[in-house]
């Protein structure tokens, strides 16, 4: 019987090095050569939606630094988990891009997602926040101007004071609750199916209070129906200094936003993750993109990958906070 031969420690440290410097130099070849065919950019929401229409906008200059034509593929249904999931079945090569907002931070945020944002996505790029506003109907409630005054009359008044929401678990819903959980005052959330229905039964009264974009709120908010308390933020936003942050209403603790942005699938190699961020941070700088962001009421962010995953991180671990704080089922 042969005796077997063992590789010495050096000769396999030798192998291991000349196979990972090979692997290194063929991932750096893939990434200067990318992008060498279009980008699907992944839409969680339908086509014509609000973050469609402006994901097209900031995709068609990206794709003028990129030299590639980037095709935004709108994916809804089941709370974006459809169009996310999607995306993550596809290879980790950076040809799969996935818009992220508070929805998906959301459903990380649970005990039951069948997927977390944190683990399975790199993020690429904060592009934008949207000012969430606390609002009230005018004629249902004269004397409620603050958010102060709209807390102290859920406390006189039990149970009487309803507020709207875009949708059961959204963004709307939970910064209800995190209110709640910090006050607790009395309210009964009525959930539409999206923003449109919100604003209307706000503006007609038919609900008391809501949280929605200033943007959405502006042409109620201008024909004198609507009045704005404050942003849901614990500071006031670039675009409305006229309006308080949470903060300076009496609640310090009370901080959230609403970012959003896109990622690639976990694994994508970084040097491609760079190159798509070089091109998404001039786009933030591009006029077009500029003035299509402040005629809807976006703000604009940038940044690094880093910067946009703790954000990430940071709205995840408050969303999962107001979750079991509140025993929410997100469904």
């Amino acid at each position: 019987m042969k005796t077997p031969k063992f590789l010495s420690p050096r000769t396999l440290f030798t192998g291991a090095a000349v196979a990972i410097a090979a692997m290194l130099a063929a991932g750096s070849s893939f990434a200067q050569d990318y992008p060498n065919k279009p980008v699907r950019l992944v839409v969680p929401f339908p086509g014509g939606s609000l973050t469609d229409t402006f994901m097209r906008v900031f995709a068609d200059s990206m794709q003028k630094t990129l030299g590639q034509t980037i095709l935004v593929d709108p994916r809804p249904g089941a709370g974006t988990m459809i169009g996310t999931q999607f995306a993550l079945q596809q290879p980790a090569d950076g040809y799969t891009m996935l818009v992220l907002t508070s929805s998906q931070e959301i459903r990380s945020a649970t005990t039951n997602a069948p997927y977390d944002l944190r683990k399975d996505v790199h993020a690429v790029i904060a592009t934008h926040y949207a000012p969430l506003v606390f609002a009230t109907n005018i004629e249902k409630l004269p004397n409620v101007k603050t958010v102060k005054d709209m807390v102290d009359y859920a406390k006189s008044n039990p149970g009487k004071l309803n507020m709207g929401s875009y949708g059961n678990g959204t963004l709307s819903h939970l910064a209800q609750e995190y209110l709640v959980s910090l006050t607790g005052l009395s309210l009964v959330h009525v959930p539409f199916g999206g923003s449109a229905a919100d604003v209307t039964a706000l503006a007609r009264g038919d609900i008391q209070t809501a949280i929605e974009a200033m943007g959405t709120l502006k042409p109620q908010i201008d024909a004198g129906r609507v009045r704005v308390l404050s942003t849901i933020s614990g500071e006031r936003f670039p675009l409305y200094p006229d309006v308080p942050g949470m903060k300076e209403s009496g609640f310090p603790q009370y901080d959230l936003n609403s970012y959003q942005g896109f990622g690639v699938k976990a694994g994508t190699p970084r040097a491609i993750i760079n190159k798509l961020n070089e091109a998404a941070n001039k786009a933030v700088q591009d006029r077009a993109v500029h003035d299509h962001f402040l005629k809807v009421g976006l703000v604009l962010k940038g940044g690094t990958p880093e910067e946009y995953t703790a954000i990430i991180k940071s709205e995840i671990d408050a969303y999962a906070k107001v979750i079991k704080d509140r025993n929410l089922v997100i469904e």
